[in-house]
């Protein structure tokens, strides 16, 4: 299962809510990801959110804190995208860039035309 997805959540300071900007085109695959990778996320916090169970016994109180923090920012992060998501049009664009799809501005995003730069890549 091969994604090609990179986004920022950024919080609004006026809604105090969570933004997600899309910085390469979002394809079906990418929106596929998410989905199951929330799905993913969701399980494992519902089995281990209570924290009674010898994983929270085997580290430190302020380690387990911490991973469940950022257990709690990737749900967001994924939940907010998905929201995003359903009012963004989706494109192939991602997979037809090559090898430099990865550009962090939108505004930058070639396509591989399939010949070397002057840079010889």
């Amino acid at each position: 299962f091969q994604y090609r997805l990179k986004f920022d959540v950024v919080i609004n300071p006026e809604t105090d809510e969570p933004e997600v900007e899309f910085l390469v085109p979002l394809s079906e695959g990418g929106v596929e990801f998410m989905e199951y990778k929330l799905e993913q996320l969701v399980d494992v916090f519902l089995e281990y959110e209570d924290g009674d169970g010898a994983e929270k016994d085997s580290m430190p109180q302020s380690e387990w804190e911490a991973a469940w923090q950022l257990y709690s920012a990737y749900i967001t992060a994924f939940h907010s995208a998905l929201k995003a998501a359903e009012t963004t049009e989706l494109s192939d664009a991602v997979w037809r860039a090559g090898n430099r799809w990865y550009v962090h501005e939108m505004a930058d995003f070639e396509f591989d035309d399939g010949e070397d730069d002057d840079d010889g890549n």
